[in-house]
């Protein structure tokens, strides 16, 4: 089992730990530069929990850790992105 590093983000004006590249871990995303596609993330924001879907290649059940963890991730990325005027 990979020991995490802990990592305190903001979201909502509301400050929490996470684990750091967890999700990564468990979708098979561990080269250095791999970043985990958006498309992919709403798709298992939209498949419910205990079903599996095929990512790069290998059967992924979907939990609800993985879901909740799929969710922040989105919130994150939103988040970073500049506002288009």
């Amino acid at each position: 089992m990979p020991k995490y590093k802990r990592e305190t983000v903001e979201l909502g004006g509301e400050s929490f730990k996470i684990k750091k590249d967890s999700l990564r871990t468990q979708l098979g995303y561990n080269k250095k530069g791999e970043t985990i596609p958006m498309k992919l993330l709403e798709r298992i924001g939209r498949t419910s929990a205990g079903k599996t879907i095929k990512i790069k290649g290998k059967e992924v059940k979907i939990t609800d850790l993985i879901k909740k963890r799929s969710v922040l991730a989105i919130n994150l990325q939103k988040r970073r992105k500049p506002n288009k005027k």
